[in-house]
Parts: C-alpha cells; sequence; structure tokens
C-alpha cells in the first residue's frame, strides 16, 4: 500500500535529512462532483452585501492564528521550498492529534492518536462518501477484543473530511505532472459526535511551495465547503456542505488589501445521509419553526492591521446573526477563519488558490441552551 504518513515531528525530522514528504499521498485523485464547481449569479451577488462591513483592529491576524493554530517549524527541502503546516491549537478537545494519512491505493485515512476510534484506519463513507471535491471517511464501529475476540463499540461517530488541490508541486515549488508530486494544498478536518460534549479530534491545512501576489486589481477564489456540527451537551453530529468564495482588492484598504469572503449554500445532513430540514427564507436569518437555521457564514472585513502576512496566511473573525421570532436581531454563529493563499496570482494559467478551515459556535436554534460547534475546510480557486 502506498501511504504518506504525516506526522509533525517525523515531517521535521525527514525535512531535516533531505527526505520531504508532501503532506498527504498523491496517487489516487479525490474525485471532484462537477455540478458542484458551478457558482450561480444569485450567489455572486449575494457576496457583495453578505460581508460584514466593521472594521476589527483589536485583533490583528498574527493574534488569532496565534490563538486557534499552531505552525511546527519545518526544516530543509519544505523549509526552502516555503511549504506552511497548520494545525488545530489544543483547546480541551479539538487538537487532540496532528498525524493523518491519504492511503492512495485503497481510498482509506488515518487517524491516530484518538481513543476509541476504531483501528485507526478510516473507510469511505457508505451513506455520505464525498461532498462537492471533499471526501468523507469514517472509523470503524467496533473492535474486537484481541485475546478473547468479544466486540467493543468504539466512541463513534468518528468523521474525517480530506481535499487535496488538483495542482501537483515538485521538490522546488514549481508545478508539474509527474505522479510523485505534492498536492499544492490540503486539508483534514477531524470530529466526533459520539461524546456528550464537543469530543475530541484536530484539523491540518497546509501549503506546498511558496506564492506570488499581485499588485493591484481583485481576485476572486471559488469553491467547495464542507464541515462537521457537533454538540456540547449531545450525542449527536451532522455533516454540513456549501460552497465557498473569497475576494481580495489589492489596491485598497491604502493600509493593507481588503479580504471578504462567504460561505453559503449551506445543508446539513444525518449520519444515514438524509438532509436535515433547513430554513429556506430568501433572508436566511428568520426562523421557521422546528428547522434548523444555517445562514451565510461571513468573513469579517478589517481596514486596519495587516490582511495578508508575508508568507500569505489570511486569518480573520467569521460569522452571521438571525432574526427571531419577536423580531429581534440575534448574533448567531461566531469564530474564526484560517487559510493560506498558493500559487501565482499574477499567471493566467496558474491563478493561485486558498486553502483554509472556519471553527464557528453558535446556540441551535431548534433548542434552549443547546450549543453547536461547526469546523470544516476549504480549498477555493480562481
Amino acid at each position: 500500500m502506498t501511504r504518506t504518513h504525516f506526522s509533525l515531528a517525523l515531517v521535521a525530522t525527514l525535512a531535516a535529512c533531505g527526505d520531504g514528504q508532501p503532506l498527504f499521498d498523491t496517487e489516487t485523485p479525490v474525485t471532484t462532483d462537477e455540478a458542484s464547481e458551478a457558482v450561480t449569479d444569485a450567489a455572486l451577488e449575494d457576496i457583495q452585501s453578505g460581508s460584514d462591513g466593521r472594521s476589527d483592529s483589536l485583533q490583528d491576524l498574527d493574534e488569532i492564528l496565534d490563538a486557534g493554530t499552531n505552525a511546527p517549524p519545518l526544516l530543509g527541502e519544505l523549509a526552502e521550498r516555503g511549504d506552511i503546516v497548520r494545525i488545530e491549537a489544543l483547546d480541551g478537545s479539538g487538537g487532540i492529534t496532528s498525524s493523518f494519512a491519504f492511503n492512495g491505493d485503497d481510498d482509506t485515512f488515518t487517524v491516530d492518536g484518538l481513543g476509541f476510534d476504531g483501528l485507526n484506519v478510516y473507510q469511505r463513507s457508505a451513506n455520505i462518501p464525498q461532498l462537492g471535491s471533499i471526501a468523507v471517511y469514517e472509523a470503524d464501529q467496533v473492535v474486537l477484543d484481541s485475546l478473547t475476540e468479544q466486540p467493543i463499540d468504539q466512541i463513534v461517530p468518528y468523521i474525517a473530511l480530506f481535499d487535496r488541490s488538483e495542482v501537483l508541486v515538485d521538490e522546488d515549488g514549481a508545478m508539474t505532472l509527474a505522479a510523485d508530486g505534492t498536492p499544492r494544498t490540503s486539508f483534514t478536518v477531524v470530529r466526533t459526535g459520539g461524546y456528550q460534549g464537543f469530543g475530541f479530534g484536530g484539523y491540518a491545512y497546509q501549503r506546498a511551495g511558496s506564492f506570488t501576489l499581485q499588485e493591484t486589481g481583485q481576485a476572486r477564489f471559488t469553491g467547495d465547503y464542507a464541515g462537521v456540527r457537533v454538540y456540547e451537551r449531545l450525542i449527536d453530529h451532522e455533516i454540513t456542505s456549501g460552497q465557498v468564495i473569497v475576494d481580495i482588492d489589492f489596491d485598497d484598504f491604502n493600509t493593507t488589501e481588503a479580504v471578504k469572503g462567504i460561505i453559503f449554500d449551506r445543508e446539513a445532513r444525518n449520519a444515514d445521509g438524509t438532509v436535515v430540514a433547513t430554513s429556506t427564507n430568501p433572508d436566511e436569518r428568520l426562523i421557521t419553526a422546528g428547522d434548523l437555521q444555517l445562514p451565510n457564514l461571513n468573513f469579517t472585513v478589517r481596514a486596519f492591521g495587516i490582511a495578508i502576512a508575508n508568507d500569505g496566511e489570511i486569518s480573520g473573525n467569521i460569522g452571521n446573526t438571525r432574526i427571531d421570532d419577536q423580531g429581534n436581531l440575534l448574533d448567531y454563529e461566531d469564530g474564526q477563519y484560517f487559510g493560506i493563499i498558493a500559487g501565482d496570482l499574477t499567471d493566467r494559467n496558474d491563478g493561485g488558490e486558498i486553502v483554509g478551515v472556519i471553527k464557528v459556535e453558535s446556540e441551535d436554534n431548534r433548542g434552549d441552551g443547546i450549543i453547536v460547534q461547526e469546523t470544516g475546510g476549504f480549498i477555493a480557486t480562481r
């Protein structure tokens, strides 16, 4: 079996020895649902007014990144190529594991470091195998006692989401068609709904190679989004999907580039794949009794500080509001987005891409005091 093992300590050690391995295996591409790549005209119009125009000078980019993620040092070829790896910071439940591997020969996903998630090898989900370009994997639900063969129930479901760029780069970071190339970007999110609480898991996202920004003009990146919703006091989970748009204005603000974005057309599915009833009000903020609300998630636009770091990283706040049945405007989902720009944004044959993750919390509108956390990821291209 061809398997590229991603362990942060191992990557740093191998890189120091000049044996830089890709974050994930590159032999079997994740199938893309071509229909999911289409972005409707209505969605494009929606982003014009969808983002929150409040300037946020209280939290700069580095503060948000440092609060939510860790960046292990990369040495040797990986550092010289311009690679970046970000993992979820340890916060009591998230950030528990950072060891992931995609197994291309048998289309499985290995996750190490989580208790009672089977024997670490996750299989492609039977009920929800794929959401757009994003593959969905699940841990085994039962493991046999190694001596008596008595069945041991696992604390499941453990869900792994995985996607990687269709662009491969060589050891110098240049685009390549070679089968042993490294995906330019990739991400994974691992969560479980098996605990009475947010449970354990982790996420990682990465860029292989460097990037080139344009100095003027604007750029739009679009792609598929998927996430996992888990609850603070309920043993349950839902898998979400949607579309993402990220826009960058390289001319203004005068002190920094401007970044806005939106996650829209959000939908939730139960473990069996059935779609959760969701409010369909065009406003997407008004309650429909008994239905889940999944309004658009909007990046907060900042006019101060640094919008894009020197290494191409972006981060900021993300959230939305809703209107309750008394007509009150309420803050709803709130959290952060984290991302990395990759590729050459000045080259028409490339255009670049953005890999990112989000993490938001809210009080589920279907009941009082039900706190839910959604963690998801995306790769957006031009």
